[in-house]
């Protein structure tokens, strides 16, 4: 005899199924979830145990308080680095700013000094110029002594004339020879 199917226990015993399988799913999921926590903590355990080779420290507490004290310390010596970097790149602009400065004040220097010298070359060539103004003077007032001489020489000579006799003066502002007449 064929059994006959109640619709609606089969949609209740499919119902109890799903039922079944989803619950079955979750067990599978929370025994996968459950196995990575113990791996983490597994995990956690031998970094933590790593830690306490390394810094001798096996207190939780105790680890997170140093490691708070390390980074205060660590974020005040960054700051105190930034600050004096900040101060090095003022006084590189100083030491710029003050380079040019000595720059122009040399070539201002330099101007005032080559204005003083050419001042000073200037007046040494007015005075040259004068000496040699003067010592021209003195050339053309000898000529004209030399060629007298010559000329009264020559008179002397033609009309037999006592001799001439030449004296040095020592004076230096005037002609170094001079016609002295004398009787021998």
């Amino acid at each position: 005899m064929p059994v006959e199917v109640d619709p609606e226990e089969e949609e209740r015993k499919a119902d109890e199924r799903k039922e079944i399988e989803r619950v079955n799913e979750l067990a599978r999921l929370e025994e996968e979830n459950a196995r990575q926590r113990r791996e983490k903590l597994k995990r956690y355990e031998e970094m933590f145990q790593k830690i306490y080779e390394a810094t001798g420290i096996n207190d939780v507490d105790e680890l997170v308080a140093e490691y708070d004290r390390r980074e205060e310390v660590i974020f005040s010596k960054v700051q105190h680095e930034n600050i004096q970097n900040d101060d090095i790149q003022q006084l590189e602009s100083e030491i710029h700013a003050l380079k040019k400065m000595k720059a122009v004040e040399v070539k201002q220097n330099n101007e005032v000094i080559l204005k003083d010298e050419t001042a000073d070359i200037e007046s040494n060539i007015k005075s040259v110029d004068k000496q040699i103004e003067i010592c021209q003077t003195r050339c053309e007032e000898q000529k004209r002594v030399l060629t007298e001489l010559k000329e009264e020489i020559k008179v002397r000579s033609e009309t037999r004339q006592p001799r001439l006799h030449f004296k040095f003066d020592n004076c230096t502002d005037q002609l170094p020879w001079h016609l002295v007449r004398s009787s021998f």
